[in-house]
Formats: structure tokens, C-alpha cells, sequence
């Protein structure tokens, strides 16, 4: 069994796209969102394990998970319909057989057996979150189609995307079931719709940025994706009070 509590954290980063806002990479807005969360983890007294930029590899990964049973698995990178990538694009975890610098290998999405899965990636809910919870996995929040980011610099434009994609992985922190966490983050992107729908039909100075934004939350919300045990949490005492 996983254990409660413990969580790992996987977090590539890489001089990818350049974007020269908040960041000069769009993998930097990863690694700020994920190192929000990881710093709640520790506030509510999570087991923390990283693995981060050039230790973000698949072997590194099954070395960590041979030696350490984390019920959470979080994860923001780059993803495809059957895979979750890590440093440099690699394939972290497959659903199929892949091919890399020549060598051809498995799938190894059984890495995510007794896990409960929060991952910002493109597209692998569609194919490697059912799979991998037919495969074992607890329960899985992803995305079916691509992920969109926006970069402007803003409360209500990059930040926005970051307090909702930092707010559902503090929900399960927190103690919240995964069902639960689904929920919340779609009022999230749904409060962020109607706040943007607003501005959108004002005169506002802020208007131009309406389309983008607009753009990114709808496809987001509908991508978003519940798979596996819908009353799975990975917080083993919840207070009352939360």
C-alpha cells in the first residue's frame, strides 16, 4: 500500500519556449507552480520527496519509487496522449512502447499504482490516465487536451491559471477527496470565465486581454478530467475545520 501523507514531487525544468514575461521560459511558470505547492506540502506536514530539473528523468523515477511509496503524485510538464515527460522532453511515463536515443522500452505506467495522480500536462488524460488506472492506479486529475497557459503578467491573467492549477493540488493537501478537488477546480476556472466574460464586455483598459484568457479557461474546463476512485484523498487525518 501507499503511504498517506507522503507525497513526490516531479518537476522538470528547461530552457524550452521563450517568453519573456513574469519568466524567460514557459517551463518556469511550471517550476513557480509547482514550488508553490511543494511549500504547502510542507506547511501541512507532507513526507516531501523532489525530483527536479536534471533528476526528473525515468530512471531516477524508478529508483525513488523502489525505495519509497508516496500516495501523491504530482507532476507539471510537457505531456502526450500516452505519456508524462520530464527533463527535456524525455518520456517519463508511457502507456505504450516508445523508442528513445535509439533504445526501444515499455510501458512503465504501472509507476502510478496505489498513486493518486494530479498532473498539469497536455492530452494524457486521454489515453495514460485510463490506462494507468486500469493498471492500479487510485485515482487520476488531468487534462484530454492540451493545457493552455496564458503569460501575461498579471492578478487576473498568469495568476489566475496559477491559483487555480496551485489551488486544486491544495485541495487534496488539505484533505479534501479527489471528487472534491475536481469540483473546486471547476468553480475556479468557471469564476474566472464569468470575471473575464465581464471584462470582456466593458470598455475596460484590460478588455484586449479578454479573448486570450477566455480562449485558455473554456479549453482548460473542458479538458479537465476525473478518472479512477472518486473518494480517494491522500491526507490520512483531516481536520474538521477545513
Amino acid at each position: 500500500m501507499s503511504k498517506m501523507n507522503e507525497s513526490i514531487f516531479v518537476r522538470p525544468r528547461w530552457d524550452d519556449k521563450i517568453v519573456d514575461q513574469r519568466f524567460a521560459f514557459l517551463m518556469d511558470y511550471a517550476y513557480w507552480t509547482g514550488a508553490e505547492v511543494v511549500s504547502y506540502a510542507h506547511d501541512q506536514d507532507f513526507l516531501v520527496h523532489e525530483l527536479t530539473e536534471e533528476r526528473a528523468i525515468r530512471s531516477e523515477l524508478k529508483n525513488f519509487l523502489d525505495y519509497h511509496n508516496p500516495v501523491f503524485f504530482f507532476h507539471f510538464s510537457h505531456g502526450g496522449t500516452d505519456k508524462l515527460t520530464g527533463q527535456d522532453m524525455s518520456v517519463l511515463i508511457c502507456s505504450n512502447e516508445f523508442t528513445e536515443n535509439g533504445n526501444t522500452y515499455g510501458p512503465n505506467d504501472i509507476l502510478l499504482r496505489n498513486r493518486v495522480v494530479y498532473t498539469l500536462s497536455c492530452l494524457s488524460a486521454s489515453e495514460l490516465g485510463p490506462k494507468s488506472v486500469e493498471h492500479g492506479c487510485i485515482s487520476y486529475i488531468g487534462y484530454k487536451d492540451p493545457l493552455w497557459a496564458v503569460v501575461i503578467e498579471g492578478a487576473d491573467t498568469d495568476y489566475a491559471l496559477f491559483e487555480i492549477w496551485t489551488g486544486g493540488a491544495k485541495a487534496l493537501l488539505d484533505g479534501k477527496t479527489i471528487e472534491e478537488t475536481y469540483y473546486w477546480l471547476k468553480r475556479r476556472y468557471n469564476f474566472w470565465i464569468t470575471y473575464w466574460e465581464m471584462i470582456d464586455a466593458t470598455n475596460s483598459t484590460n478588455a484586449w486581454k479578454a479573448p486570450a484568457m477566455l480562449m485558455a479557461l473554456e479549453k482548460n474546463l473542458k479538458a479537465l478530467t476525473l478518472l479512477g476512485n472518486l473518494n480517494a484523498r491522500i491526507r490520512g487525518e483531516v481536520n474538521i475545520n477545513q
